[in-house]
This record gives C-alpha cells, sequence and structure tokens, in this order.
C-alpha cells in the first residue's frame, strides 16, 4: 500500500517550536492532509530523563472527530501513526474538511496498547470523547510500557499540523543506594537486592480531560490491577557502596554522588501502596556485609524496608503524602537507602516526571 509523507511549509514550522517536518502543499484547501507533529517539552518519552525526542519506529494510535452543524463524526478510529525518523506517516491519508467547526485529537504511545477487536461504538466514543482503555499491560520495569496519553487537542485553524503533547501515565523509579558517614572508611558491600510485592499486570483507562489545561484525568484508580498473577519481584544491582551520605550520629548531611544504583529508570504500574502491617507489602529487601577498618565484620540479611513505611509522619523535613498513597501517574520517585552498623535510613525524592525534587527521609532501625 502506498504510503503518504506530509511536509510543513517553513512558515508553519516558526509556529509549532520543535515539531516535525511534514505535510503537503495543496492544490486546493479540500486537498490539504491532515498531518501530526509531536513534542514532548518538559517530559521524556523514554526511560532516560533527558531525552525528549521520539525516534525512528516509534508509533502511536491517533483517534480524533470532526463536528458538521453541531455533529461529531468519526475521522481517525485508532489508526496508527509511525515515526521514519524525520516524517510521521499514516495511510490512507484524511483531508480537512472546510465546512468544520472544530477537530478533536486524541492518541496513546506507543501502538498496539489498545485492546483486541474494539468495536465501532468503542472507537466512536474515543474519537468522539477521548475515553477508551487498553488492553492488559504487564511491566517488566523497562520502556515497554512508559505508556503516553496525548493532551485533547481541539482544532479549529485548519491546514497546520496538529501539534500532540503526551504525559505520562506510568512512574517512574528508583532506588539507590550509600553508606553512613560513620562508615565512610568502611567497605559496605550489598550482596542481594530486590523489591518485592509490586503490582505489574493491570488497564488503564481514560475518561476525563481537565477543562483548563485539556491534559487528562489522571490518578492511581485509573489503573485496574489485574484480577490474578498480577505482582512479581525484580532483581537489582549489586556492588561495592563507595559514596557516604546522611550522618548517623549528627545533622544531616547529604554528600554528592549517586553511587550505586540498585534500580535506575524502573517504570511500574501505579498502584496504592499496601500498608506495611498488611499481607504482602511492597517493600526493599537488602543483604549486605560491613568491614570496618579494624577487619570486625558485620552482616546484615534479608533486612526489608516497606515503601509505605516513607510518609508524612516524620517531621525533620517536608515529605509528600502522595508517597504514602502510593505511587502516582506522572510521578517519578528517587528512593536512598543509606547503610549503617544498625539502620538503615530511607530517603525519598518525589517529583513529577523530569522536574524539581521534594526531599524527605525515614529511619529504619536494623
Amino acid at each position: 500500500m502506498k504510503r503518504y509523507i506530509f511536509f510543513i511549509a517553513a512558515a508553519l514550522l516558526a509556529a509549532v517550536s520543535c515539531s516535525k517536518i511534514y505535510d503537503a502543499t495543496p492544490v486546493t484547501q479540500e486537498q490539504t492532509p491532515i498531518g501530526f507533529s509531536t513534542w514532548n517539552e518538559t517530559l521524556t518519552k523514554a526511560r532516560t530523563i533527558t531525552d525528549t525526542d521520539f525516534k525512528n519506529g516509534d508509533k502511536f494510535n491517533v483517534f480524533g472527530s470532526k463536528t458538521l452543524e453541531s455533529v461529531p463524526s468519526v475521522v481517525f478510529n485508532g489508526d496508527e501513526v509511525s515515526y521514519d525518523g524525520t516524517n510521521w506517516n499514516y495511510t490512507p491519508p484524511r483531508y480537512w474538511d472546510p465546512l468544520a467547526t472544530q477537530y478533536l485529537f486524541y492518541a496513546i504511545s506507543p501502538s498496539a496498547l489498545l485492546p483486541a477487536g474494539m468495536t465501532d461504538a468503542q472507537k466512536e466514543t474515543a474519537a468522539t470523547t477521548g475515553a477508551f482503555s487498553t488492553a492488559e499491560l504487564t511491566f517488566d520495569g523497562t520502556v515497554a510500557y512508559d505508556v503516553l496519553i496525548a493532551d485533547k487537542t481541539p482544532i479549529t485553524t485548519f491546514n497546520a499540523p496538529v501539534h500532540l503533547v503526551f504525559n505520562h501515565v506510568a512512574s517512574l523509579l528508583d532506588l539507590k543506594v550509600k553508606k553512613s558517614y560513620a562508615l565512610k572508611d568502611a567497605t559496605v558491600a550489598v550482596t542481594a537486592i530486590s523489591i518485592e510485592n509490586i503490582i505489574n499486570k493491570g488497564t488503564y483507562s481514560v475518561s476525563t480531560y481537565d477543562g483548563s489545561s485539556n491534559k487528562p484525568t489522571v490518578s492511581i484508580a485509573n489503573w485496574t490491577p489485574a484480577a490474578s498473577s498480577n505482582t512479581n519481584s525484580f532483581d537489582g544491582a549489586t556492588g561495592t557502596v563507595s559514596q557516604y551520605g546522611y550522618a548517623s550520629t549528627t545533622a544531616e548531611e547529604a554528600v554528592n554522588g549517586s553511587d550505586l544504583f540498585a534500580f535506575q529508570n524502573f517504570v511500574v504500574m501505579p498502584q496504592t501502596l499496601v500498608a506495611a502491617a498488611g499481607t504482602n507489602p511492597q517493600q526493599i529487601k537488602i543483604s549486605y556485609t560491613i568491614t570496618t577498618t579494624v577487619g570486625e565484620v558485620i552482616t546484615h540479611t534479608d533486612k526489608t524496608v516497606a515503601f509505605i513505611a516513607f510518609d508524612n509522619t516524620d517531621n525533620k523535613v517536608n515529605t509528600d503524602p502522595a508517597a504514602a498513597a502510593g505511587w502516582n501517574p506522572n510521578t517519578h520517585y528517587t528512593y536512598t537507602l543509606t547503610l549503617d552498623a544498625n539502620k538503615i535510613e530511607f530517603t525519598a525524592e518525589i517529583a513529577e516526571w523530569s522536574s524539581t525534587v521534594v526531599n524527605g527521609y525515614y529511619n529504619f532501625l536494623i
């Protein structure tokens, strides 16, 4: 089947900062094809925090409708749009209707996340209101399910590219390890670390969009866990901890250096965190040894820290109640375990995915 590539004129490119180039020089207004551009602004499509570009081979599904005499009709019903490194392509082409009063566009990336066998009624609903659900997704911590939903995009000025802005609806988790200031001269070796009982299967649905920003109204409640077999445990990187972190006996003293990243850019399904006293809390399990300067060896095996234990009850610093409620969509959680001879200091930085952090910590006796 013939593929169609559209190019934006230079004047239009100036009006759409950082957009991709693709549109066609029309013969008449009626023959102007509808094209798409994307730019992720402060968010990222990939796991790499600073990477804002879509890549060759990336794809999204698009829904769209036009309004004629106050009646909406479907124009795109989940069509796949693919990026070849320069242009966004789809087939067959659709053309702007000069008699329409408005178009609406919605999209989900990557493609192929929609359930198989969507009915015509479901596609029409998605095209006219942006309400749809995904198929059941299984999160393995990687970029594979860095799910992105485009803002609701109303268009009243035709013949320009449709500029889509995507937002994350998954959560991002980093877990790193330091040693306490008291152990700065000791050797601390992490021999095993994992995160346990993570809900990793579920479906996502979007039904409403914020009236002022047109962003999807996203919360943990948008994610529905699978009925069974929906928890997993993941092993992280282990090794020697060289950087030291918060002092164990004096005022808090942070030292620069990320040190050992046990988990980095780990994409997880948003979920409510289980209370520490409940069954199967989401937790970190860690084993490590400490060799002191006088040759004493201290071994800690299978120590656990529940994520729910970091909450807003610690009044030493400002903390974020969202950390106690659960992992929220479009939120980046960076946890630091500072290992000491007799305790673990659990620190959290909570931010929008690529934004300013909020700091807090919680101490755990071992």
